[in-house]
């Protein structure tokens, strides 16, 4: 279950390699701010894909400054219908 997968994450850094892909397998089932799902994805963009953006009015500032992982090599399921 998610609750025990991020306790695991806490216990010590080999435990938390090995939790951190099941629960960004797919983020979006997880009930919560599914919005901070998404600024973490962003902030693995390439520059270029962050230039457009920009054009688009949609500052960087959104983006985190570093991630611990490359969460988006993660992520298996992405359901685009509810």
């Amino acid at each position: 279950d998610i609750s025990t997968l991020y306790s695991c994450v806490l216990v010590n850094r080999f435990w938390c390699r090995l939790a951190i892909p099941l629960l960004w397998n797919n983020p979006f089932s997880i009930p919560t701010r599914n919005c901070k799902f998404i600024e973490t994805y962003l902030h693995h963009l390439n520059d270029d894909l962050k230039a457009k953006l920009n054009e688009y009015k949609i500052n960087d500032n959104i983006f985190p400054p570093n991630t611990l992982f490359n969460y988006t090599i993660f992520l298996k399921q992405l359901h685009t219908r509810k």
